[in-house]
């Protein structure tokens, strides 16, 4: 598999955030994108800088409760941190920081 991989850096700037109030928690880093996971946010008109800024503002998308609280300890220790946003087609998208390689990777569920 090869993945794209662009020395885009993961926004700092917050957004409006009820829940964090706009609080960064976790830094992208470096984004690495699958070339599926690419097709698929430009099919569905997403941007990925969107998804990045939720998924650093500690909006983990679509995981179940437990996997969430498992990402708020992962913060705390240092661990990787996994966010799934389900777009419009159908198709989700994992994100996955790890903090200790200031890295994030991009990939298509299923297909990555």
């Amino acid at each position: 598999m090869s993945e794209l991989a662009l020395p885009v850096r993961g926004t700092t700037s917050p957004r409006a955030d009820a829940d964090l109030g706009g609080t960064t928690v976790v830094d992208a880093g470096f984004v690495v994108r699958s070339p599926a996971a690419m097709v698929a946010l430009v099919g569905a008109r997403v941007s990925e800088s969107s998804l990045i800024q939720r998924h650093e503002r500690g909006d983990f998308g679509d995981i179940p409760d437990a996997d969430a609280r498992r990402n708020w300890l992962a913060l705390a220790s240092g661990r990787p941190v996994r966010s799934v946003y389900r777009l419009a087609s159908g198709a989700r998208i994992e994100v996955v920081t790890d903090p200790r390689d200031q890295m994030t990777q991009l990939s298509l569920q299923g297909v990555d």
